[in-house]
């Protein structure tokens, strides 16, 4: 137990810090090869910082259902978002050129922080969004991206779904309750139900919902879970 007026040095805890990353790093280096994580050429202490990170800060909870992550699980996002997204960046560019591929890929990490575990942005992607937003705040582009080649869609055609946030967050609980405890919550009426009480629409709207998950973007989240959890 540390006394109120004992208190370390920010030099004694740089060291120490210095020290706890090298071998977290390390550590995550023997998971790789011990797992077969191949995709990824390297670990340096950038992701070891991630990992850190992802421990330390709360997964996002509109329902008080996800628990606190181990360092483990946190090592082992950071190595699946790590490869996730040097897939995506090659796509983005290929279709999209250097400079709006970039700032896409930052966009769609973005756009993922309320549906599946925090995850800091590289040091690219922040590149890019300030960018933007130094050329948005300037006057210098009418809208955001506009210097970095992004069109304004004036009308999107059909009707906006405005729910469907909500829908895809209210799958995601289904399923995160289902993996921490699939003999309390297994995948039934009764649980589409709960869940949907909690974001105001009918059990059968989240259970068609969670059912569309596999079709979308959480289908590797999913896979990559489910393994985590077998392997602890």
């Amino acid at each position: 137990m540390i006394e109120e007026d004992e208190f370390d040095t920010f030099e004694e805890l740089q060291a120490e810090l210095d020290s706890l990353l090298l071998r977290i790093k390390l550590c995550m280096q023997h998971e790789r090869l011990e797992n077969m994580w191949m995709e990824l050429d390297y670990i340096n202490i950038d992701e070891a910082v991630k990992a850190v990170y992802c421990y330390a800060s709360q997964p996002h909870d509109r329902c008080n259902v996800y628990k606190k992550r181990t360092l483990k699980e946190a090592a082992s996002l950071v190595y699946f978002k790590q490869v996730e997204f040097s897939k995506e960046i090659s796509k983005d560019i290929s279709e999209h050129g250097l400079d709006k591929g970039h700032f896409l890929n930052a966009i769609k990490a973005l756009n993922k922080w309320d549906e599946e575990p925090p995850y800091p942005l590289n040091d690219v992607q922040f590149f890019y969004l300030g960018i933007a937003a130094t050329s948005y705040l300037k006057g210098e582009s009418q809208h955001f991206g506009q210097n970095l080649g992004v069109e304004v869609i004036s009308k999107r055609a059909g009707k906006i779904d405005r729910r469907l946030t909500d829908r895809h967050l209210a799958a995601f609980d289904v399923f995160i309750r289902n993996l921490k405890d699939p003999k309390a919550n297994p995948i039934a009426p009764a649980l589409f139900s709960d869940v949907g009480s909690r974001y105001g629409m009918s059990g059968s709207t989240v259970r068609d919902a969670y059912y569309n998950l596999d079709e979308g973007s959480y289908s590797k989240m999913k896979s990559h879970l489910q393994k985590m959890v077998e392997n602890l």
